[in-house]
């Protein structure tokens, strides 16, 4: 079972994606839940998006909150990718994250790091 987890500050979330992460977060909880009950493993995949949610405090914040997910087979780290921007450029709507670039892998590797710290498989 796959969860894709953007930003743990619910403001910063808000202003990335258009809405809280309260929802999202209670419903990865039940999700960690339901994959225990039916003995399913819990991949939660975090697109690292440079200078959005990659600062130190965000992971350890993200990597506290995956810490109390009892059923969490591992977390997966996706680099930010820029496929989308033709898809909001068809909907003629602006693209919020124009500036950002792709990261490195020594930039991968110190998220996976920090998130370590906490959860003990992450890729």
């Amino acid at each position: 079972m796959y969860a894709d987890f953007k930003h743990i500050d619910p403001v910063k979330h808000k202003n990335l994606c258009g809405m809280d992460n309260a929802v999202i977060k209670d419903n990865l909880i039940r999700v960690d839940e339901v994959a225990r009950k039916h003995q399913v493993r819990l991949v939660v995949r975090i697109p690292v998006i440079p200078g959005i949610n990659d600062d130190s405090v965000t992971l350890h914040a993200t990597g506290a909150f995956l810490a109390n997910l009892e059923n969490l087979d591992h977390v997966q780290f996706l680099p930010y990718h820029r496929l989308g921007v033709d898809t909001y450029r068809k909907l003629g709507r602006p693209y919020p994250l124009e500036d950002i670039r792709y990261p490195d892998a020594e930039r991968m590797e110190q998220s996976r790091d920090l998130i370590r710290a906490y959860v003990r498989n992450v890729v």
